[in-house]
């Protein structure tokens, strides 16, 4: 063995199967445990040639790597290279991928290195869960999660670039205390979700990236992936499978993990939850609106994407705003806007349910108020990208706390406390996408953009979530006396 070398690798090499390997060396108790200068046996029969054992030198080095290495960007379950090698067939037996317990370790330390647990959506964290079990379950990159996260230049900081900088080239590097409360117990709670029947969040799909991480030459698979996106700005991920991968999509599985009772719970609480969860169809973002319309489903939004104070709220039987926003150029209707997005307001009664009056709202800006509009003057004055053109701004998703704030436009309106992140439309092209180059703006809106009354054919929104006039008295009628709420914004599909 060689400094650098793995099961899996040297498996594929050889024509046979880490298992298979692990039999003949029956001194290897742990896949993720090799060292340099080790003798492995390799088993009879396998592709490997007339050589009978790999023998690396006692005191091999791996090279540090080139500065053109150092600069490769993290983009995570990328394609499938030429150092990418299929290891074996699928792990999941009778329909049931088993995991162990050091599987889950693994787990919670590759999500350490791959998930923001400050500041990350739950979600998020899911669908890297997800797509390593996925990965696991296809069998082409080994039998276990360390097989998976270790293949090459996969994951940047098991055994890429990032990692060899710190000197390991396996998930058996990774030191447990950089796995943080959050993480350890979100992998705990959502695996047992799993193992109950939850299903997939990310669907059978093997590849998700950060297309803001992401070089030229990486960009466009990245952007043809046709998945769920979770995440935003900065830190997102998009989510779903090239079309040299689509082979190796697994059969629809369950999940059991290592330990006692009926289902193989390992011993971690299921998450109690106050309010249901629901399944969304993967789709090109985190939930489907057509999906969700009664209480419940609502309620289940917010426990999956609220953040403790919205959650809380809820609980206690406060009233909590909810916005599924549907991606609608800002020159739609003229330039005046369109109501095609739900705007919801969700509490939990007496006996327990939920409760939703749902409204017709609007949450991006409308081209009237762009740097050519006829209310320009109204609009935004920042330009991000410094090409002489202001810039029309939308909220980005997440969570934000609104409070009365006197009238505006003829009728109560709310506003956020505290500082608003935005996405900025650069390119003027009527859409907030990646396309819109230094796009994130985290200072530049304030506080400004309110909630209150549009006209009925006009949203009049350079940047605020509105909602026609026809419903507004009846949006503030269901308030009632509760002057300040969480609200939760979230990117929807029809």
């Amino acid at each position: 063995m060689q400094r650098g070398d793995t099961l899996s690798e040297i498996a594929a090499k050889n024509g046979t199967s880490v298992a298979a390997l692990m039999k003949a060396n029956p001194e290897i108790r742990n896949a993720n445990q090799i060292y340099p200068g080790q003798k492995i046996d390799i088993p009879p029969g396998s592709g490997g040639g007339a050589t009978p054992r790999v023998q690396g030198p006692q005191a091999s080095v791996a090279k540090a790597p080139s500065a053109k290495a150092a600069e490769w960007k993290p983009a995570a379950a990328r394609p499938t290279t030429s150092e990418t090698k299929p290891v074996s067939a699928s792990v999941v037996t009778n329909g049931v991928l088993q995991l162990s317990n050091q599987d889950v370790i693994d787990l919670k330390k590759t999500l350490a290195t791959e998930w923001d647990s400050r500041n990350g959506e739950d979600i998020q964290a899911k669908g890297i869960i997800d797509t390593i079990l996925n990965r696991q379950a296809s069998g082409h990159w080994g039998r276990s999660v360390a097989d998976v996260v270790n293949a090459r230049k996969q994951f940047s900081d098991i055994n890429g670039p990032v990692a060899w900088k710190h000197g390991w080239h396996s998930v058996d590097g990774v030191p447990m205390s950089r796995v943080s409360v959050r993480v350890d117990k979100l992998v705990d709670s959502y695996l047992v979700e799993r193992a109950n029947g939850a299903p997939s969040s990310v669907g059978t799909n093997l590849n998700y990236a950060n297309p803001e991480f992401s070089d030229a030459t990486n960009l466009p698979w990245i952007m043809a992936l046709k998945g769920p996106i979770y995440g935003h700005g900065q830190s997102t991920h998009r989510h779903g499978t090239t079309p040299a991968l689509e082979k190796y999509r697994p059969q629809a599985y369950a999940v059991q993990l290592a330990g006692n009772g009926p289902s193989g719970l390992i011993a971690a609480p299921k998450r109690q939850s106050s309010a249901p969860q629901i399944k969304t169809e993967a789709t090109s973002s985190a939930v489907s609106a057509a999906n969700v319309r009664n209480g419940a489903e609502f309620a289940a939004q917010i426990e999956r994407f609220g953040n403790a104070q919205a959650r809380a709220d809820l609980a206690a039987g406060k009233k909590v705003v909810v916005a599924l926003r549907i991606d609608t150029n800002t020159k739609i209707n003229g330039g005046a806007g369109k109501y095609d997005d739900t705007i919801a307001i969700v509490w939990k009664k007496a006996d327990g349910s939920y409760a939703v009056k749902i409204f017709s709202g609007n949450t991006e800006p409308s081209a009237q108020y762009a740097y050519n509009g006829p209310k320009a003057s109204k609009g935004s004055d920042t330009d991000m990208n410094k090409d002489g053109k202001a810039d029309l701004g939308r909220l980005m998703a997440g969570n934000y706390r609104y409070e009365n704030d006197g009238i505006y436009l003829g009728n109560q309106s709310f506003r956020a406390r505290g500082i608003q992140a935005v996405e900025r439309d650069t390119n003027q092209d009527g859409f907030f996408n990646s396309a819109d180059s230094n796009r994130i703006d985290r200072k530049g809106a304030s506080n400004s953009m309110l909630i209150h009354q549009g006209d009925n054919n006009n949203t009049w929104s350079a940047g605020c979530q509105t909602i026609p006039k026809s419903q507004y008295n009846s949006f503030l009628a269901t308030l009632g006396s509760q002057d300040s709420f969480s609200y939760v914004l979230i990117n929807a599909s029809k």
